[in-house]
């Protein structure tokens, strides 16, 4: 005996036209930004409002001049909408999906870090060609610049943002100016130059020295220099003791280029988010990409946490110059 299926006619159904107006309107909280994203009237866009809002005789949306904010009704049903959406989406790149992806990143995390994983990526998964965009400032979210972006600012409506890492700074130098296999004091701090990173937020030594309740040696020598990058960089070639993200430097300590001088680690106030559009989070290669990269962060982070903080944690006794 077959039985049929109910038909989907006998349930009162949202008028489904109106449910992806009212998709767009809640992703960018603006009628008329809606309207250019699926090409119709702003009119078009405020008659299928309306005949969403009749179908559940309550209001979605407050009017305030050009822009909207959801009701309570409203965020109950865009947060039931976006899920159908990103599968229906996904739906539609099945079979379709591009075999190349576009990464956006900060140059000191792509050049030092990023590159490498990349480059193992590749090794798994040839079939993808991963491209590297550097940028400067924060990386813009935009499908013009890239699929994925490693970026300190979370994704704004529209995107998906996941936590990759919070930020630890680390005191590094070229095994060649520490020879002994002891970690360094910070008494001895004032026997070499610290090598300075100083932009918007300050310099990086002085949050290290504030961080520890520590105050520097007058006759310490220091140079600055204005991105991170540069002080990494120094820091190879023999220059001095830099400061560094733990993740950005983690492939150079493995390697031998740099090595953990052993002060205890400063928290920078920065948190490293991997983001795409809420749209795209499902296509394979994007998704294949960001899940892969997402467990080499993670089993990184186990193995070398670089979460200790403070002296005490670290058994460093840290003492005024």
């Amino acid at each position: 005996m077959v039985v049929n299926p109910p038909c989907r006619i006998m349930f009162r159904l949202p008028p489904l036209r109106s449910i992806q107006v009212f998709d767009a309107c809640a992703r960018h909280r603006c009628f008329s930004l809606a309207a250019q994203e699926l090409a119709i009237t702003q009119g078009a866009v405020s008659k299928q409002i309306k005949l969403l809002e009749s179908f559940y005789a309550e209001p979605l949306f407050l009017r305030q001049g050009a822009q909207v904010a959801l009701t309570a009704k409203g965020h109950w049903l865009a947060s039931e909408v976006l899920p159908i959406f990103d599968k229906l989406y996904a739906l539609g790149q099945f079979g379709t999906s591009k075999d190349k992806i576009r990464i956006a990143s900060y140059p000191s995390f792509s050049t030092r870090y990023l590159l490498y994983q990349v480059d193992q990526f590749n090794r798994l998964y040839p079939d993808i060609d991963v491209e590297i965009v550097l940028s400067v400032s924060h990386p813009e979210l935009c499908d013009e610049v890239a699929d994925l972006f490693i970026t300190v600012e979370p994704g704004s409506d529209g995107y998906h943002s996941q936590l990759l890492f919070e930020e630890q700074l680390i005191a590094v130098a070229s095994a060649k100016i520490l020879p002994q296999q002891r970690p360094l004091t910070v008494a001895e701090l004032n026997r070499y130059t610290l090598l300075v990173a100083s932009d918007y937020m300050g310099s990086d030594w002085q949050r290290w020295f504030a961080h520890n309740g520590v105050t520097p040696s007058k006759y310490q020598q220091t140079r600055t220099f204005n991105h991170v990058l540069l002080t990494t960089e120094a820091a190879e070639r023999n220059y001095g003791i830099a400061l560094s993200c733990h993740m950005s430097v983690s492939q150079d300590l493995l390697d031998g280029r740099l090595i953990d001088v052993g002060l205890p680690s400063c928290p920078s106030g920065l948190s490293y988010y991997l983001c795409c559009k809420s749209r795209r989070r499902y296509e394979p290669s994007i998704k294949l990409f960001a899940d892969w990269f997402s467990r080499v962060v993670a089993n990184q982070l186990r193995r070398h946490p670089h979460n200790a903080t403070t002296p005490q944690q670290r058994g460093v006794e840290l003492t005024n110059l």
